[in-house]
């Protein structure tokens, strides 16, 4: 999570920058951070600091244990082409989804990222998050912007994953499965013509295949799946004492 402080203008350039990951600083480290905000001999002015604080980023993620990536089909609303990395051993490593494309980023802008996050820790040198299970990481950066980003109002902001639908596979009731699978795996370099025209699938069996690689079941990631605890979030990692130091 990214906060930006400034005057209380829209277009006043930062004067000072934070960015910290609530999870690992926890209500310990929120209370140092507010000590440090607060110290009378200090350069900060404590509640007015808080007051003009603005949040321009916030990054989330979701961890899916027993997993692999390879096992599961996402969709954005606003997605318009995707990357794909595949590992030595042929299964998917990363997905991304991206938007539109722009002079700076011809790709388009990560909407959604998914990768193998026991691999990604492995090449790291660290211990994987689960042991031997396979994790794979759901992961997107939420930017934000004024008038809609000051520190009061990440509480009560929209779902962040109301855009986003991941599922398994096999469970977006598309069948025969063998070919539903078949179909999975050319879409990774082709378009849905190119791919039903390659198989040789009939008009009903092509429609079908369409609908379900729009994840009509997203039972691991959708709209009030993965948000409905951010109230025990704020709690759970001390947000909400640096929201009520503010008032």
């Amino acid at each position: 999570m990214r906060f930006e402080f400034s005057e209380q203008t829209n277009k006043a350039p930062a004067r000072l920058r934070i960015e910290l990951n609530p999870r690992k600083l926890g209500p310990k480290g929120f209370k140092t951070l507010l000590a440090i905000l607060n110290d009378p001999d200090g350069p900060f002015a404590g509640k007015a600091v808080l007051k003009s604080a603005r949040v321009t980023r916030i990054d989330l993620a979701v961890d899916l244990e027993g997993v692999q990536t390879d096992d599961l089909v996402a969709f954005h609303k606003n997605e318009q082409q995707r990357s794909i990395y595949i590992g030595s051993d042929g299964v998917i490593e990363t997905l991304y989804l991206h938007g539109k494309s722009s002079k700076t980023k011809p790709a388009g802008k990560v909407l959604v990222g998914l990768y193998d996050r026991a691999k990604e820790r492995i090449k790291k040198g660290k211990e994987p998050p689960f042991g031997p299970s396979p994790t794979t990481r759901v992961e997107l950066v939420k930017t934000m912007k004024a008038p809609h980003n000051s520190l009061a109002k990440i509480a009560t902001m929209a779902d962040p994953f109301g855009s986003i639908r991941v599922g398994y596979l096999m469970g977006q009731g598309a069948k025969p499965k063998q070919w539903w699978r078949e179909y999975v795996g050319l879409r990774r370099g082709k378009n849905h013509v190119a791919t039903i025209a390659l198989l040789g699938l009939d008009a009903t069996m092509a429609e079908q295949f369409a609908s379900a690689y729009l994840v009509p079941c997203p039972e691991l990631v959708s709209k009030g799946i993965n948000w409905s605890g951010w109230d025990q979030g704020l709690e759970v990692t001390g947000l909400n004492l640096l929201l009520g130091a503010q008032k």
